[in-house]
Formats: C-alpha cells, structure tokens, sequence
C-alpha cells in the first residue's frame, strides 16, 4: 500500500509541475453513474457513515441516490455524471443536514475554474448551501479489494474531493427521516441503477404482507392487517386501512399474488415461481 501511496503523490507533483502532458493522455471514465456512486458508497463507509441506497421518503418525493447516517448527521448525495441544472434541482428539493452532489472529478480543477459554467454552477451550489463532491474512477477496480484497509490514504486522499463542503442545516424537519432509515435494509437497492428498483414506505409495507401471506396461505385482509401491527404506511381507520391493503393487493401486486373470493372474501396466496 505504501507504493501505491507514493505513487499518487508523485503523479499529482507531475501534475502540477506539466499539466499538458496529463490532459493529452486518456482518462479513465465511469461506464455509469451506478460505478460514480459505488466509489462515493465506499468512500463514506470508511468514513464510519452508515448507507443506504435508491430512497424515497413519503409519497411523490424524489428518489436520493445515497442517503447517509453518522450519529444524528443525515446527509444525502445525488449521484450523476454531468453536473448540470437536473442534478442541483434534485438535490435542491432534499431534506437533510447536509446535502450534496458527486459528479465525476473535473478535468484537474483549473480547467474546471475557468469554465464559465462550472464557476456559476459551483456558485450556485454555495450559494444555496449544496456541496459538490469530485469523484475520481481512477481506482475504481480497486474499491472492492480486501487487500486495501479502510484506513489508507489512499481512499481519503484520491477516491473522493469535497469540492464545495455543504452548509449544515440545523432545523431539519422531519427527523423522522432518521428513524425510519433503520427499517429500510441497506443492500435494498443500489445507486445509479436504471430498473427503477428503490426503496418507499408502500414498498416495505407490501414487503412485510408478503411475508405475511407466506406464513399464513389463503389469509383475508383482515388477518394482514392484525399480523402487521401496526408496521404499514397507511393511516386512518382501521376498515380504511383494511380495505386498502386489499386494494392494493388486488390491483398492483398482482405480479406475485394471486386472489380467490371464497363466500364474499378475497383469500391471497403467493404464486409459485416459474
């Protein structure tokens, strides 16, 4: 490890010292913004930040391509490849302590601060409070090595640049954000993926009626919502909550679940896999 650190020091003293040579030479670049956000994963793991990926909180809100926990800290991190106007709105509408983007690392930072719109963009990121994160894929191959400790230089120095450190906001509403993050399962989904696979409060309901259905074949929605306990996102009377449930079996979980009326009740089993 104490080679591969030397080595780094060495190309960014090149770097300084002949910055032509190093921007006629061929670049690495992230195949997708899946490979962005597994190294920025890694990078706050190490950090002692806990993670999870591909989350929406409540009805209709974005989908946050990192969200991380450290102590009471939430911080989310949008994840793209070109930083541009998208991006910043995504990150824009978040909710958190900290907030971020992570875009892969400009072409050496003086071309990037005197790039027109990369200046205005990263005054605007200071202006409304949003970091920017430089990610490098220079060592993308490596991040999953169990040969590298956690510790090296290596992940602190090259991996990831804070850019633009974020503006700490204080009076985060819905501290409930944080509770909630301890019933989502941090290998849900990863970020950056395009199969629409992300984790919602509906998502995890559906999650634990099916295993609900498992346990219990030929159950009505009455008896789902007793073994639930009260663990759904639904809200208001007990028979509105019933009846959505089942409603929600009926006509969107049909992919998984198949529904028999037997005397007036729809009884729920789960379909065998082909």
């Amino acid at each position: 490890m104490a080679v591969i650190t030397e080595k780094l020091r060495l190309e960014r003293a090149l770097r300084r010292h002949d910055p032509d040579r190093f921007e006629k030479e061929p670049a690495m670049k992230f195949k997708s913004e899946k490979d962005l956000a597994k190294v920025v994963v890694k990078w706050l793991t190490v950090q002692h930040w806990e993670v999870w990926q591909e989350v929406r909180f409540g009805r209709g809100g974005p989908v946050h391509d990192i969200v991380a926990l450290r102590g009471r800290c939430l911080w989310i991190i949008e994840c793209k490849k070109t930083l541009g106007w998208d991006v910043l709105a995504q990150a824009w509408r978040a909710n958190a302590n900290l907030i971020s983007v992570a875009t892969p690392h400009a072409p050496f930072l003086g071309t990037y601060r005197t790039n027109n719109k990369g200046r205005f963009l990263e005054r605007v990121c200071r202006d409304y409070g949003i970091g920017i994160l430089f990610v490098s894929p220079d060592q993308l191959q490596n991040v999953d090595n169990p040969d590298l400790e956690p510790g090296d230089e290596y992940f602190w120095d090259k991996l990831v640049e804070e850019q633009v450190r974020p503006k700490f906001r204080r009076n985060l509403g819905p501290n409930r954000y944080r509770d909630l993050l301890e019933t989502i399962p941090k290998a849900f989904a990863q970020a950056g993926t395009k199969d629409g696979k992300y984790w919602t409060p509906y998502k995890e309901t559906m999650d634990n009626v099916r295993q609900i259905i498992e346990k219990f074949p030929g159950c009505d929605a009455a008896r789902i919502q007793i073994e639930l306990k009260g663990k759904h996102h639904y809200s208001g009377e007990p028979t509105g909550v019933r009846s959505s449930i089942q409603q929600a079996i009926l006509n969107w979980e049909k992919g998984w679940c198949r529904a028999e009326k037997v005397d007036g009740k729809y009884r729920f089993f789960v379909k065998a896999e082909k």
